[in-house]
């Protein structure tokens, strides 16, 4: 048997053999452009001559060539509009001792019309439409894009709303359209839905609740625990430090949008929101539950910078409860848990759902990153230190020693979009 089978296996190997020297050769054939050192967005704008890319200061030389998007002719150095935000490639040497990259070539990119299909919950109606070519047109805030509803939208009102009563905040609003240059998008179909609170939602507000007076400081929850049940908030003590958790009560408190603020305490849409200081060293975020509690571990809090990085932390979880997301996360989690389950009978059942999952688990960090900026803005916080917020707690060596974490490039990505400034 094995004789027979030798030859043909050693044929098999001359030709694994071949393909790795094939494409080992394809990599670095001279003929094939390198590709750039740096492929992000410019996160610091200096000034023409001083500017970082994906955190690595960035060195141009007389010899430097600047390419505009898509045209491929060049610009000298001088005329280099840059701004905080905007995608770039960057070829040349990194020196990492420097954290800097002395550059042969830059190739501005301009970020594509792009279409956008999303729901969310109407957080603001700005008083003046941008670029509005009719009286008729609105102009409304939702799911952190500005959204541009005009006579040519496909508008659909599911009772009992009505072309009067939708334009409004606390309106949930599903919207597909192109994004324009400026940030704005413009809509080709809306639904508009009215906010309510249904039992199971009601429900899941209750089971999540969280009082820190009820809970003793040496409380523990097992690791049997957390496997089969997830981190119960109820087995969180709190942390005790007044002056830390009053700085994050204060700060908290600027960032819940007016409309919620403004509701009635009988209406049951209204979010009690509370933030608790605890202690646990292996979070790197605070964590939102749908009743309106967030705990915050002191140890994010001290690795933070400034008041606007720990309002980044803060209105990013103040997100995640307005836009429903513990909610909109139990379909597919029930999902996977069942199928996992089934997973341990018949191997690899599940993954697809696993999959699914951790999609939408980014999507929805992208989108309480994006509704955090416009609370943020709001409450007066400086939001170009959103992205170095999440960049600071992506690593313990801090900002700049750590590449540009995915969650912190998503901010700057939507910095250059919705709040470019140059």
């Amino acid at each position: 048997m094995y004789v027979r089978h030798r030859p043909f296996l050693a044929v098999v190997c001359r030709l694994i053999v071949t393909a790795v020297v094939f494409f080992a050769v394809a990599e670095v054939s001279p003929c094939e452009a390198p590709p750039p050192a740096l492929n992000g967005y410019v996160t610091r704008a200096g000034s023409p001559s001083d500017f970082d890319v994906n955190g690595f200061h960035v060195l141009l030389t007389g010899k430097t060539l600047i390419e505009l998007p898509n045209s491929g002719s060049a610009i000298a150095a001088d005329d280099l509009k840059l701004y905080v935000g905007l995608p770039i490639q960057v070829f040349g040497k990194i020196q990492d001792k420097r954290h800097s990259i002395t550059a042969t070539k830059l190739t501005l990119l301009q970020p594509a019309q792009q279409k956008i299909a999303t729901t969310g919950v109407i957080d603001g109606v700005p008083s003046a439409p941008l670029d509005a070519s009719s009286p008729g047109d609105h102009l409304v805030r939702a799911d952190g894009y500005l959204v541009l509803i005009s006579a040519a939208t496909a508008t659909t009102f599911n009772p009992p709303l009505d072309g009067t009563s939708a334009f409004q905040v606390n309106v949930w609003v599903s919207f597909q359209g192109t994004r324009r240059r400026d940030g704005v998008i413009v809509a080709d179909r809306v639904v508009f839905s009215k906010n309510i609170i249904g039992a199971g939602e009601d429900k899941l507000r209750s089971k999540r609740e969280y009082d820190p007076n009820a809970i003793a400081p040496n409380t523990k929850q097992n690791a049997l625990s957390k496997t089969f049940r997830g981190v119960d908030p109820k087995l969180i003590p709190p942390y005790k430090d007044p002056a830390v958790q009053a700085r994050v009560d204060t700060i908290g408190a600027t960032l819940v949008p007016k409309y919620q603020r403004d509701l009635p305490d009988t209406d049951e849409t209204k979010i009690n929101f509370r933030f608790q200081v605890i202690d646990n060293k292996k979070w790197h975020d605070a964590v939102a539950l749908p009743s309106g509690i967030i705990l915050v571990p002191h140890q994010v809090v001290e690795r933070l910078q400034n008041d606007s990085q720990l309002a980044t932390v803060l209105a990013d979880n103040i997100s995640t409860v307005l836009e429903k997301q513990d909610l909109r996360l139990q379909p597919t989690a029930h999902r996977m848990a069942a199928e996992s389950w089934a997973g341990l009978v018949v191997p690899g059942f599940g993954l697809a759902s696993y999959a699914e999952y951790k999609d939408l688990l980014r999507h929805l960090e992208e989108e309480s990153g994006r509704v955090s900026l416009f609370l943020l803005h709001d409450a007066g916080y400086d939001i170009y230190q959103a992205p170095l917020a999440w960049w600071a707690l992506g690593s313990a060596k801090g900002i700049g020693s750590t590449p540009l974490p995915r969650r912190a490039e998503y901010i700057y990505k939507m910095l250059g979009e919705t709040w470019r400034v140059n």
